[in-house]
């Protein structure tokens, strides 16, 4: 009921808005011409890796569905005055979303217009912030939010009932993740989308998330016995997926060291033609991105004069 009116919610805003979108037609034979040219299969050869980390990603995140849930019933719920239900935790993660990404981007106060600086902000006074560095950040990040229903576990193993408290911090860690990796990703798998590709690596980027459920499905599937019960403690399978994700983060700190970003920018009416922009933002290196006619809209990008087909 409720999901299905928030969905029609939303049908309905994208519909009133549609004039508000730029409306990019669909490219026909030059899209198959693009990826099958070299500027399309290079990006696929940088991109699919890419999205097999995201695969991982999504194979742990998405157990708040499932192994958290289940986590859930064998805990104290009532926290805040509240007697939660099993699968009513899950509905602050929406909530954090809110609240974390003008927390990590920043905002602008509507009294003044002042902007509020966020926590990319602080940090890149310390240190460059890249998208790369941000994903990397948030796969560590997602490993550390799974060592709290790890430790949950060993208390309900040894017979204890801990706090659904804990798993609502967990939640907080894990939501910080998911704007690290999920919101950074969509928008970076955007921009290095060659510009008659960008829908269908879209769609790869997408299909990430349903790799990264095989998979679980796939490990559970293999840890069932005959008779539905399973070969392992639930601590040891949350043992596995820790350790799954702490080798994944480990392993993107070198391949986004090496990977050379390109991003491709969608020309406009005054002139279609999309040009690329080259960066190395992954290894440091400075960025300024350029827009048609060799004006810079931001710094530190070199302008490369290839035109795509």
């Amino acid at each position: 009921g409720v999901p299905g009116l928030l969905m029609a919610a939303s049908t309905l805003a994208m519909w009133l808005g549609r004039t508000s979108y730029a409306h990019i037609p669909p490219a026909g034979a030059g899209f198959v011409r693009e990826a099958c040219g070299a500027t399309g299969r290079a990006a696929l050869a940088k991109l699919l890796p890419l999205f097999a980390f995201f695969s991982a990603f999504w194979s742990l995140y998405d157990q708040t569905g499932s192994a958290w849930v289940l986590q859930a019933e064998k805990m104290d719920r009532s926290f805040l005055g509240v007697q939660w239900l099993p699968s009513q935790v899950a509905c602050v993660n929406p909530l954090l979303i809110l609240l974390l990404v003008p927390a990590f981007n920043g905002f602008v106060l509507p009294q003044g217009g002042r902007r509020v600086p966020g926590l990319y902000d602080v940090a890149g006074s310390v240190v460059r912030v890249t998208p790369l560095r941000k994903i990397s950040a948030g796969l560590f990040l997602l490993a550390a939010s799974f060592l709290l229903p790890l430790h949950v576990e060993t208390r309900i193993a040894a017979g204890e009932a801990p706090s659904i408290g804990l798993q609502l911090l967990a939640y907080l860690v894990l939501t910080s993740a998911e704007v690290l990796v999920s919101v950074t990703g969509l928008e970076f798998a955007y921009t290095q989308a060659p510009t008659k590709m960008k829908s269908a690596v879209m769609a790869l980027f997408l299909a990430s998330t349903a790799l990264g459920n095989l998979f679980t499905a796939l490990v559970n599937l293999l840890i069932t016995n005959a008779d539905g019960s399973t070969a392992t403690s639930d601590v040891a399978y949350f043992c596995f997926f820790v350790a799954l994700m702490f080798v994944v983060a480990v392993a993107f700190v070198p391949f986004a060291y090496t990977f050379r970003e390109q991003t491709f920018v969608q020309g406009g009416e005054d002139d279609p033609r999309p040009h690329e922009v080259e960066t190395a933002a992954a290894v440091g290196q400075p960025q300024q991105q350029w827009r048609a006619g060799g004006a810079p809209c931001s710094r530190g990008v070199k302008h490369v004069d290839s035109v795509s087909s």
